[in-house]
């Protein structure tokens, strides 16, 4: 059986703009995308978060290199990995 690659990053995400959350949570900062339906951010994609601490705090991992949608049945093909970002 052939299984389709298509590498994401399951958690990325800035500083929260009020305290801090784990970041297993979803919300304005981004943070845990692999239990939202994220499959189209990937390689080559580009992502604009929003910056509401100074530094913007950027934080990711949990790369996966195939997941089924929403991560429904809590597991992905897990890999390493490396991004580029702009500022």
């Amino acid at each position: 059986m052939d299984i389709p690659l298509n590498p994401i990053i399951g958690v990325i995400g800035v500083g929260p703009e009020d305290e801090a959350v784990s970041a297993g949570t979803p919300g304005s900062h981004c943070g845990n995308m692999d239990n939202m339906d994220t499959k189209l951010i990937t390689e080559g994609s580009t992502l604009n978060l929003p910056v509401f601490a100074e530094g913007a705090l950027l934080g990711l991992g949990d790369f996966h290199a195939a997941m089924g949608d929403g991560k429904i049945g809590v597991s992905g093909i897990e890999i390493s990995g490396r991004f580029l970002y702009k500022i």
